[in-house]
């Protein structure tokens, strides 16, 4: 397996990623269902996602099949923004909107406003969207066992 060579601007990079990637992951990381047609789903009622339930709230989550977390902002009672964590300009993971509003990457400065549009910086184009819906993320488990859904089966067959 060939080595991959970093440049020390890619290393540096790649470091910042780590260090602010692990300290946001750390108070925010959530998981949200990723549909087949690249829909992100997340389910309000769900406390991983309670920031949401407030115009401005915002959180970052680990979608299933994707690379990059998504960050994913209320924008008004009825519409969510979401958008890749990825930095258009060299890749970096940018964080969480601040108080104002801002989406910044931790590498070259670069500035996005709460819906992800490029304000300023090296980058030169906008945070790439993402589809997403408010739903419900079933990962309930049923509080029977498998020989009492056949008990419950076969009394209904009996009766």
């Amino acid at each position: 397996m060939e080595e991959e060579k970093l440049s020390r601007r890619g290393f540096a990079c790649r470091l910042a990623q780590a260090a602010v990637g692990g300290s946001i992951a750390a108070r925010t990381l959530a998981w949200a269902q990723g549909g087949a047609d690249g829909v992100v789903v997340v389910d309000l009622q769900h406390e991983d996602f309670a920031a949401l339930r407030k115009v401005g709230g915002g959180v970052k989550v680990e979608v299933e099949g994707r690379d990059w977390p998504v960050i994913v902002v209320r924008v008004n009672e009825e519409i969510l923004a979401a958008y890749s964590s990825e930095c258009t300009h060299w890749g970096c993971e940018v964080e969480l909107p601040d108080e104002l509003g801002i989406v910044r990457c931790p590498c070259h400065t670069s500035r996005f406003d709460w819906r992800g549009k490029l304000i300023d910086g090296q980058a030169q184009e906008d945070l790439h969207q993402v589809a997403v819906e408010i739903g419900t993320v079933s990962t309930a488990v049923a509080d029977k066992s498998w020989g009492r859904i056949k008990k419950e089966q076969h009394k209904e067959r009996m009766r």
